[in-house]
């Protein structure tokens, strides 16, 4: 999940949700086209995606598991949240013997058999498994512990044993590829400072091509999510990109490669054209991360949404939507970092009306509205996103942020039905 999780952030933040969300140039552009315009290509439905079996990817992400974010589980952080904000600084305040004990208990409990057997059973077919470089490799002075490979392992053995597909997602790489908590390390983006990160990087690509590309329901392997291309050189992603196909079907891997856009607008990568045709790029959409999108008015939420399927149904690459939610808010506590409060709470409203988190997480306090509008939010979203060739949402569980958990989204009625 992108969160705003830079130390020096308010303004990145911004910028990148600006990238993808509508008030963004790109999208105020094509939001005034018409769908007729390009009615050839919203054509494109559930029946001619370029999958065969299954015609589209359903899923959903086990975020939270095996790379940890503090808004996922807050109770891994809740006794050391004054020095603790992402996994790295966890394992160091816990030291290796402790955060070892706490990670593997987390890791066996957390996601199980039962939550496979509940995904397969509610019409997904497709699981998105994001991974740490530390599972396979550490810096000289990495605090990380290791063992997750284990665990993803035997999750894609459920996965083939219950009918899912699994797209293994290289989530974090040496010094942070984006700064935010998701990628190990909050703070700064250094992943590009030297060439030793990028090397151990591509070194773990094909240690995780080697063990699991071979296994028949492994359907994509993501050279690495979300690099932050703002900040990043693009030029040199663009290597590393070239650098990561070769390095994964050298392996003789010869499924689907999953490369992210790095925010980087619509249209920027009609131009990439690596000569390997098993490639996706996978776009994220939210519409929590700018404070002109926590402003927004209910209908200029479905506006946004309406405006990115729109915009991914005319770009050139075959398009998945490696990530979304429900979230209209950031009320789900730590969901900017952990420690920061929600922007959203306090704020003035496009309508005048001030943005209040009373009650967010807690869905008995819910008004009758309230349930309507984050139906439709979601009924709509699956609309938008029906022009890609698939979708995941993020994430299935979580302790207790309710617009981002899919499997409590569903018990309480507010996921539909029959999206499949």
């Amino acid at each position: 999940m992108m969160i705003s999780a830079f130390v020096w952030s308010s303004l990145i933040v911004g910028l990148i949700s600006g990238l993808l969300a509508l008030e963004h140039p790109q999208f105020k552009e094509f939001s005034n086209r018409t769908i007729i315009q390009h009615n050839d290509l919203l054509e494109r439905n559930r029946s001619t995606s370029r999958f065969d079996k299954p015609p589209k990817l359903y899923g959903v992400a086990l975020g939270g598991w095996l790379v940890l974010e503090p808004y996922i589980t807050p109770s891994l952080f809740n006794d050391t949240v004054e020095e603790t904000v992402d996994e790295y600084t966890l394992c160091h305040k816990l030291g290796k013997q402790k955060a070892t004990e706490v990670l593997k208990k987390h890791w066996s409990t957390f996601i199980t058999e039962s939550d496979i057997i509940k995904i397969k059973n509610v019409g997904l077919n497709s699981v998105r498994i994001p991974i740490g470089y530390w599972a396979y490799d550490l810096l000289e002075d990495d605090p990380y512990i290791q063992g997750q490979d284990e665990f993803l392992s035997q999750c894609i053995d459920w996965c083939a044993k219950h009918g899912l597909s699994v797209w293994i997602d290289l989530h974090g790489a040496p010094s942070s590829q984006n700064g935010f908590d998701n990628s190990g390390r909050r703070g700064r983006a250094g992943w590009q400072d030297e060439q030793r990160y990028i090397d151990k990087t591509l070194y773990v690509l094909e240690t995780i091509a080697k063990r699991h590309g071979n296994k028949s329901n492994v359907i994509g392997i993501e050279i690495l999510n979300e690099p932050f291309g703002p900040v990043l050189n693009i030029e040199k992603l663009k290597q590393f990109y070239q650098k990561g196909i070769t390095v994964i079907r050298n392996t003789g891997y010869s499924k689907d490669i999953v490369i992210s856009d790095a925010f980087q607008g619509i249209f920027y990568w009609n131009d990439f054209q690596p000569s390997d045709s098993n490639l996706i790029l996978d776009r994220h959409h939210y519409e929590v991360f700018s404070d002109g999108q926590l402003r927004s008015s209910f209908e200029g939420h479905l506006r946004g949404i309406e405006a990115f399927g729109r915009a991914i149904a005319i770009e050139k690459p075959t398009v998945v939507v490696g990530e979304w939610s429900a979230a209209i808010t950031d009320c789900a506590p730590w969901v900017n970092g952990a420690g920061r409060p929600s922007r959203y709470h306090g704020m003035v409203l496009e309508d005048g009306t001030v943005g209040d988190c009373s009650g967010a997480t807690n869905i008995e306090q819910w008004a009758g509205k309230r349930r309507e509008e984050f139906l439709k939010i979601i009924e709509t979203s699956l609309k938008a996103y029906n022009a890609a060739d698939g979708w995941f949402f993020w994430c299935w569980k979580t302790e207790s942020a309710l617009e981002w958990d899919m499997e409590k989204l569903l018990h309480y009625t507010l996921f539909p039905s029959g999206w499949v």
